[in-house]
């Protein structure tokens, strides 16, 4: 089995990412993972690395989720996974211990929904409660005509409320978790959260009311 070990010093996105990508291909999009990667912070969340004979072969990752003493445990990925169930059963196990080493209130796994991964987590008692479905549009391809009297306009700082508003409705009920996990609904800063104005933000109003 290989040696797992945690990591204090500023991350090798690409060493991840190619980690990330061997494992998942297409199920997972490298550059947003690399932009996830690059913006936390070692000593703040648990970065674990399993090597072999001086080879990367796993790793996962720790999350600290915005609500506090809440984790997420994301990016576990093993080379060759089915020969590596043992490294990758460590890589969980270290994960699990540096999150009750600091005490939590709320853990949870992050993973496509693909084996063994599944089951090794399963392993550990999660439980599968949700499946998150990943759409691919066609943006070459002619759109259909608005159905209704809908006007697409820039939004500017006075839309704030109606896009704190559009943004926890769109959330409810299906992704409540998600908001949940990073403060629940007291939250009131959801358009500064979501970078508004910042950028180029385009809103459907009909009826002076914002729609999308």
């Amino acid at each position: 089995m290989a040696r797992v070990s945690r990591r204090f010093q500023p991350i090798d996105d690409d060493l991840l990412a190619e980690l990330i990508g061997r494992a998942f291909g297409c199920l997972e999009y490298l550059p947003r993972v690399r932009s996830d990667l690059s913006q936390m912070d070692p000593a703040q969340h648990g970065f674990f690395i399993a090597n072999d004979r001086g080879s990367a072969v796993g790793c996962v990752v720790v999350t600290s989720l915005p609500r506090k003493k809440w984790f997420d445990v994301r990016h576990l990925a093993l080379r060759d996974a089915f020969s590596n169930l043992e490294t990758g059963e460590e890589l969980i196990r270290k994960a699990i211990g540096y999150v009750e080493e600091g005490g939590y209130e709320y853990l949870k796994a992050t993973t496509p929904a693909i084996q063994p991964y599944v089951d090794l987590y399963k392993k550990f008692g999660f439980t599968p409660v949700r499946r998150s479905l990943r759409l691919a549009w066609e943006l070459a391809r002619p759109l259909g005509k608005a159905s209704g009297s809908v006007e697409v306009r820039d939004l500017s700082i006075d839309d704030r409320e109606g896009v704190e508003e559009m943004i926890m409705h769109a959330h409810l009920p299906y992704w409540d978790w998600w908001l949940e996990e990073r403060g629940g609904t007291a939250v009131r800063d959801w358009a500064g959260r979501f970078g508004f104005p910042a950028g180029t933000w385009l809103g459907a109003i009909r009826g002076e009311r914002l729609q999308a």
